[in-house]
């Protein structure tokens, strides 16, 4: 504060300054208040050397001024921001004059400079954006640094300000928000009194809403889970890395690109199906549905063919640059897992009832020989022989085949069959027909002696499987030939047509047997019990 008294002539107490502005005021007077915020309340006393007798405020420079005509009190307005400039003048009577009073002029100018909320900013992808007044979606998990902008720009805070309220509350120009919980909220940022800027909040829990098996393709089904109510099952090779391609959705996408990284955690009793848990993977949340992510498991599954339909995993996320911690965003449950010895075999009919049936005949069995025995077995239990070799050995194939073990078929034939008919037939030497060795076939519980026309068995892995015997014979189809028929039937004469029965010889060259043909057989579709 400054001041200097000036000599005046004076008329009838009149200052000719006042009257003919010939010269500034007598005694003046500067009040520098600083930066403020709204709400505050400054004041002064403008003191001349003498009695003050009369004051006015000729420009409140904006603020509410109450008071006079000496001391004065100025109350900040809530909207009010930038520069302040006020002025004040008035008169005073100076100090011992004696005699006639002397009056003279004082003036007092003010000076102070508002600060306020001008924007709030978040720092979000590396960089600041403005959301003043704006409805932001987040993701749960998230934390992110919000800053207030002064108003003017060029001037900074006073020291505590400004105050945040809402979902965190605080001071200082910057404070850093923690969303780890889903809902709506509001942030605002208010310096001193004034109204302050707000933004709107959303933070979302998005949740999984497809899981694609990256396995074997079930050529009948979909490969996935959807949360809409597609479950169907997954197929894998054992004793590998299961993979997985998981989508996850939410009604509102989110304001910003958010890196993540993806768990499925799989219960306990289940992760010998998938591998253990799915790995952490990174990927982006923003738009919906997520684009794609492939995730493998940690280890591999077990070593052996099986299936479960009881397999639960529990699908989380978490934001390394948030919590850093697991939040659980939606469960898949009752998955069925179907673990095959290989990758399916070129041309094996690729269905979901195969593949389900030859789990289940080979569950827990490594090994493809012992592979091979049970699925033998399990057809020779469950089905029926009726004159239905084609189809048990058929079924035989099939189940291999999906199992990821080649395998074909074989049949040996007469010349008068479904297969084959021999031109000209009959002849005197030709086979008619064929006998078995006694058997007891598939489904039944005593021996029999067959008359066949044909019959149909499986080779696989240098050994021929009988499915309607049971049998298993190690070496080729004509050692498997040598071993089941006992006899032939041999056309003896023709008129009339006489046939004999011949006993079968070593190989398929002697005799009658010379008129049969083997062929490496169609496969007929598959047949359930």
């Amino acid at each position: 504060m400054s001041g200097k008294a000036k000599r005046t002539l004076f008329v009838a107490g009149i200052s000719l300054a006042m009257i003919f502005g010939l010269e500034a005021a007598d005694y003046n007077q500067t009040e520098n208040f600083g930066v403020k915020k709204p709400g505050d309340r400054v004041g002064f006393t403008v003191t001349p050397p003498g009695t003050v007798i009369s004051g006015n405020c000729t420009n409140s420079g904006g603020f509410v001024w109450t008071g006079g005509p000496a001391s004065w009190n100025g109350t900040i307005p809530d909207d009010f921001s930038g520069n302040h400039a006020g002025a004040f003048d008035g008169t005073y009577q100076p100090t011992g004059t004696g005699g006639q009073p002397k009056i003279y002029t004082w003036y007092v100018d003010t000076n102070a400079k508002v600060v306020k909320v001008g924007k709030i900013e978040i720092n979000a992808e590396g960089s600041q954006h403005d959301v003043t007044g704006q409805e932001i979606t987040l993701l749960k998990g998230t934390k992110y640094t919000f800053k207030a902008i002064p108003d003017p720009s060029n001037l900074a805070f006073p020291s505590g300000e400004p105050k945040w309220s809402g979902i965190e509350s605080g001071s200082g120009e910057t404070i850093e928000v923690t969303f780890d919980t889903e809902g709506s909220f509001s942030l605002t940022a208010k310096c001193g009194s004034e109204t302050g800027k707000k933004v709107d909040l959303v933070v979302i829990l998005p949740e999984i809403e497809e899981v694609r098996y990256k396995g074997q393709d079930i050529v009948d089904k979909q490969d996935k889970w959807t949360k809409s109510g597609i479950n169907d099952p997954a197929c894998f090779v054992q004793n590998r890395n299961s993979s997985v391609e998981v989508v996850f959705k939410h009604a509102r996408s989110l304001t910003y690109n958010t890196s993540v990284v993806i768990y499925g955690d799989v219960s306990w009793w289940d992760d010998d199906m998938t591998g253990g848990n799915y790995s952490e993977t990174t990927t982006t949340f923003k738009n919906w549905p997520s684009t794609p992510l492939i995730i493998q498991s940690e280890s591999t599954n077990e070593p052996e063919v099986d299936y479960y339909e009881e397999v639960d995993i529990t699908w989380q996320y978490k934001v390394p640059s948030g919590i850093n911690s697991m939040i659980d965003a939606g469960d898949t449950n009752s998955l069925d897992y179907y673990l095959i010895w290989n990758d399916q075999v070129a041309g094996s009919e690729f269905k979901f009832d195969i593949i389900k049936w030859a789990c289940d005949a080979a569950e827990d069995t490594a090994g493809e020989d012992d592979i091979r025995e049970e699925l033998n077995d399990e057809i020779y239990s469950e089905y029926d022989y009726d004159y239905n070799c084609h189809m048990l050995s058929s079924n035989f194939t099939w189940c291999n085949r999906v199992l990821g073990i080649s395998a074909n078929t074989w049949y040996w034939s007469s010349c008068s069959s479904m297969y084959y008919i021999k031109p000209g037939f009959p002849n005197i030497g030709d086979m008619a027909a064929m006998q078995s060795i006694s058997f007891v076939p598939a489904g039944h519980f005593w021996s029999q002696i067959y008359d066949w026309s044909f019959h149909q068995w499986a080779q696989s892995g240098g050994k021929q499987y009988d499915p309607s015997s049971g049998n298993i014979h190690n070496g080729s189809w004509g050692g498997y030939e040598d071993y089941v028929m006992a006899k032939y039937h041999r056309v003896d004469s023709l008129s009339p047509t006489v046939v004999v029965l011949d006993d079968n010889q070593p190989g398929q060259t002697l005799g009658c047997e010379s008129t049969g043909q083997a062929f490496n057989a169609a496969v007929f579709a598959w047949s359930s019990p």
